[in-house]
């Protein structure tokens, strides 16, 4: 009978050819002669993982870091698992277990950054990420997380930096040129923004996040026809976009075309029936259009929500409807961290591995 060891070489040599039943069977005779055999596990879960078994890839992965001989790499590999699976506080620690078995893994960093990014986490986030890149200088998806976090620092001009070394490394990495086109917006560099807009839509024609941030840059330069344009090309595109509805609704609310602004609002609704301002918007151009249906009730909903610190209508469309000067400073206080028309296309932080199959280059062999 061959040694455990040789059973794991041969079983390496067959998955390295995706020869996954052969490699299984021997993974198995390893388990026969070992138990706690940690490598059988851990190659039985990447068989699974790559096989489209992900509960069983999920649960083999625990077993085999469940053992005190366990790889960095599983780890890392049980890190992502839980990362995909939104448990980011359990991803973060076995990210950091693969990181005391590896010092330099990069690819531990760089997901570890992503989950602290995901909890809330900023400062250690950019940290991590840092940390990451003086392993690897070469990665478009740790610049652009990189530059996520200067957005959310608002720090614009640094992250359009990162943005910019992300697509020199991924030219058609539409996500990046969308939000830089963003941080150009936020600075007010619209030339410079709307390039990067026509540059999007030139490389993805159908991206709807492209059209619907393009409109809301012309929709801020006052330009409500080429807006309007912008949201309803997004909307072709994507029916269900819901912020593109909404900055419909809101420049037609511009253009005092109230029905079609109600119209579109409704809509919005129907897609998305917590959706911040939809339902206060929507009370306040039925007050435009003298159209007092339900009015009542509407007010007071509209109370309610305000009472439970709900961003529900504007400041502007507030003061139409009442003339409470506690409840208009508490709709201005709401309103000052959630305004329409919406630019964020909401991108998330990339975890480094987007691809399905996981390969050998991430552990040692």
């Amino acid at each position: 009978m061959s040694s455990k060891n040789n059973l794991i070489d041969q079983a390496k040599v067959h998955f390295k050819n995706r020869n996954y039943q052969s490699a299984k069977i021997i993974l198995e005779e390893a388990l026969a002669t070992d138990p706690n055999c940690s490598q059988a596990y851990e190659f039985l879960a990447y068989i699974a993982g790559n096989s489209g078994e992900a509960d069983l890839s999920h649960q083999l992965l625990e077993k085999a870091c469940s053992l005190n001989d366990c790889t960095s790499s599983a780890l890392y590999y049980l890190g992502s698992s839980h990362l995909g699976l939104g448990n980011h506080t359990q991803a973060a620690v076995y990210f950091e277990g693969a990181i005391k078995k590896q010092e330099n893994f990069f690819e531990a960093y760089h997901d570890l950054g992503t989950t602290q990014a995901y909890l809330g986490h900023k400062e250690a986030a950019k940290n991590t990420y840092i940390k990451a890149l003086s392993l690897k200088q070469d990665s478009p998806e740790l610049y652009y997380n990189l530059a996520r976090l200067e957005d959310d620092f608002r720090n614009y001009e640094g992250a359009i930096q990162h943005y910019n070394r992300s697509i020199q490394l991924a030219p058609n990495f539409v996500a990046a040129i969308i939000n830089r086109a963003i941080a150009f917006k936020e600075l007010k560099k619209y030339p410079e923004a709307f390039a990067s807009y026509d540059l999007a839509i030139k490389l993805q024609p159908t991206c709807a996040d492209a059209w619907s941030n393009r409109g809301v840059a012309f929709y801020d330069l006052r330009r409500y026809e080429e807006a309007l344009a912008s949201y309803e090309q997004a909307i072709k595109i994507q029916p269900s976009h819901t912020e593109a509805w909404i900055n419909k609704s809101t420049v037609l609310h511009d253009l005092k075309r109230y029905q079609e602004a109600i119209e579109a609002y409704k809509e919005a609704t129907r897609l998305n029936p917590r959706g911040s301002l939809i339902d206060g918007s929507l009370i306040h151009l039925k007050s435009a259009i003298c159209d007092w249906s339900n009015f009542d009730n509407d007010f007071e909903y509209l109370n309610q929500k305000i009472a439970d610190g709900i961003n529900v209508i504007s400041p502007f469309a507030w003061l139409a409807l009442s003339d409470s000067e506690q409840l208009n400073l508490r709709v201005a206080e709401l309103f000052t961290n959630d305004q329409y028309p919406k630019p964020k296309i909401i991108v998330p932080f990339r975890k480094h591995i987007d691809k399905k199959k996981i390969r050998l280059g991430y552990y040692s062999l």
